[in-house]
């Protein structure tokens, strides 16, 4: 393995561990909220934006994963 790709799995592998934590905390029924320059603290309340940002999550992992299994 090259390092670019040492580099680029290491960055796949953060990815798919932050998601995994969002999901985690969807599961766990804890509140979620994006972080943004101009005002701080966005939560996500609605029921359909929550529903699909988790499949949105589902998919992501899946696709980083299968990324990192052809590196």
């Amino acid at each position: 393995m090259t390092r670019e790709n040492f580099d680029i799995a290491k960055d796949i592998l953060a990815d798919i561990d932050s998601l995994k934590n969002i999901k985690s905390e969807y599961e766990n029924r804890h509140w979620v909220a994006f972080y943004g320059a101009v005002e701080k603290c966005q939560p996500i309340s609605d029921g359909m934006l929550r529903d699909d940002l988790e499949k949105f999550i589902d998919v992501e992992i899946a696709k980083l994963e299968e990324k990192f299994e052809k590196l």
